[in-house]
């Protein structure tokens, strides 16, 4: 079987590699965007996948801040995690902004942010980064 083949120019979900038993060109066997063998009884192609599509989604779920009262006369927020749990200190009376406690940092090395939404953002990004670096492919 010889047929005209136009060359694919997007990423398709889905490519078809002829049946080796039917190719009949001297270049190999022909990939393709469809099933251009479809009806064929002679040609059964193999239907490939594209790998990102075949990998499972994953998402870390958000944290969950609570107001927890206050940690040294400063109030301060609270997300438990599969670490334990992530405080945010908010330090802004003594200039110092809001600081986050991660349970994997000693407290001399936790960061400071200018505003709540910054240290949680930071926090949830620093620990999904985490969670995704234990997940096999959570990496892609």
């Amino acid at each position: 079987m010889t047929m005209e083949i136009e060359p694919v120019t997007h990423s398709p979900e889905r490519v078809w590699l002829e049946d080796p038993a039917a190719t009949e060109t001297e270049h190999g066997r022909t990939w393709c965007d469809h099933n251009a063998w479809e009806g064929e009884p002679d040609c059964q192609p193999v239907e490939y996948v594209r790998a990102d599509l075949c990998r499972p989604a994953v998402r870390v779920k958000p944290l969950e801040w609570v107001g927890r009262g206050t940690w040294s006369n400063q109030p301060c927020y609270h997300a438990d995690s599969a670490f334990g749990w992530l405080m945010i200190v908010d330090h802004t009376t003594h200039g110092n902004g809001f600081r986050v406690y991660p349970p994997w940092e000693e407290p001399a090395h936790s960061e400071t942010y200018p505003s709540l939404e910054a240290a949680k953002a930071a926090a949830h990004a620093d620990y999904e980064a985490r969670v995704l670096a234990a997940i096999e492919g959570g990496d892609q």
